[in-house]
């Protein structure tokens, strides 16, 4: 496989290549699809895998309960694992491309390379059973939001190289990237962005996906996000051997564009905590494609409705609880009530993150969504389920 990025930076970095496996020139092309969660996988939770080609992708969840045998079989047969089918992890220590145990697990944020050749497209569902990966609200993450540490290995000799990913269901944009250490007074002791890490000799800088059209490296920098269920390479530099560097990578694409709590002020902007809106439906009714609704600690009457919305894959509209009051933000309605927790019908690319739903006849409902408006729901605590009605037209970007 040719290097696209060789020669491209003063120190001459070259991304590892399977070099191997790529002999066979598979290459493989995957489509994350729309999935309906309801027990805690917070991600798109099916990937199309082409015959015969190779991706680089990462859990979209916390895998590390189950093994990889059972993470894949909906899909494909243990017995047949490296014949039809094949995961090569990367050991960042040692530098090699390791094919993993079957009957082990693969980690959380463990970015892998997957490739099969049953001579067909495969879906392959992973399990509903999968808990959603562990994300903080530390000061250095991006503020209004959760983030994922991804621990960096860094060799004192030269580039060390880390296949890794964010294990969320939604998009994190890499201008909200953050690496810190835990050296303190040393530079990004209390985390900084990706450029002044590379001025504090902890990172080269780029964050390398693999586009499977091409068989080439892109900076996701570029395109500014890491998509759910993608995988990436990030590379360290030798200072930072001494300082134990950690990514932190935000758990939404966008920070809360607005907030609201069950009794806000109507003469209030939603300009988030300090200005909250006065009710859910008023916040609703203001949103557009990118605009992320936080919806601060209390409890909401049932129900509420998004209609009408159009987001896009890069820019989704999104409801979810504020970071920071995970598990105490609830949408109730009345005992033994009839109605509908959250509704949303005649959209596009609604995400809906977090909530705990009580006392309704049905949790979730979606009325006409398209454009793979389900992919990365978290929705906890539901009563009475989830019950989705959708067109689907396209789940991709």
């Amino acid at each position: 496989m040719k290097d696209p990025i060789k020669g491209s930076w003063k120190s001459r970095v070259v991304i590892p290549v399977i070099a191997t496996l790529f002999r066979k020139q598979w290459l493989l092309s995957v489509r994350l699809c729309a999935a309906t969660s309801i027990s805690g996988i917070s991600a798109a939770a099916t990937f199309t895998l082409n015959d015969k080609l190779w991706e680089l992708l990462v859990v979209p969840a916390d895998p590390s309960s189950v093994t990889i045998a059972s993470l894949f079989e909906d899909a494909f047969a243990p017995v047949y694992f490296g014949i039809a089918w094949i995961i090569f992890t990367y050991d960042s220590a040692t530098a090699t491309y390791l094919s993993p145990d079957i009957d082990t697990s693969l980690q959380a944020g463990q970015a892998f390379w997957i490739s099969q050749s049953t001579g067909a497209s495969i879906d392959t569902n992973l399990p509903d059973s999968l808990p959603p990966a562990d994300v903080s609200t530390e000061d250095i993450c991006v503020p209004d939001s959760s983030c994922v540490q991804l621990p960096l290995y860094a060799s004192v000799s030269g580039i060390g190289w880390n296949l890794v990913g964010a294990p969320l269901g939604e998009p994190s944009s890499t201008d909200d990237f953050r690496v810190a250490n835990d050296v303190s007074g040393y530079p990004c002791s209390t985390g900084c962005d990706l450029n002044p890490a590379v001025t504090a000799g902890q990172i080269t800088g780029p964050v390398w996906i693999f586009d499977s059209s091409t068989s080439g490296y892109i900076d996701a920098r570029v395109a500014g996000n890491v998509t759910s269920g993608q995988g990436f390479w990030m590379a360290t530099l030798p200072p930072a051997k001494d300082t134990q560097p950690i990514l932190y990578v935000p758990g939404s694409a966008t920070a809360c564009s607005l907030c609201v709590p069950p009794d806000g002020d109507k003469a209030n902007d939603g300009a988030c905590a300090n200005t909250p809106l006065e009710s859910v439906q008023t916040a609703i009714d203001l949103m557009s494609a990118g605009d992320t609704l936080c919806l601060m600690q209390g409890v909401y009457r049932a129900p509420v409705v998004l209609a009408d919305k159009t987001g896009s894959a890069t820019h989704p509209i999104t409801i979810r609880v504020m970071p920071g009051d995970e598990g105490q933000v609830q949408i109730r309605g009345s005992i033994r009530s009839l109605q509908t927790g959250l509704e949303v019908c005649n959209s596009y690319n609604v995400n809906v993150i977090g909530l705990d739903i009580q006392q309704v006849l049905r949790g979730i409902q979606f009325n006409s969504v398209s454009g793979g408006s389900v992919d990365s729901n978290l929705v906890s605590n539901i009563e009475h389920g989830m019950e989705p009605r959708i067109k689907q037209v396209n789940s991709n970007p």
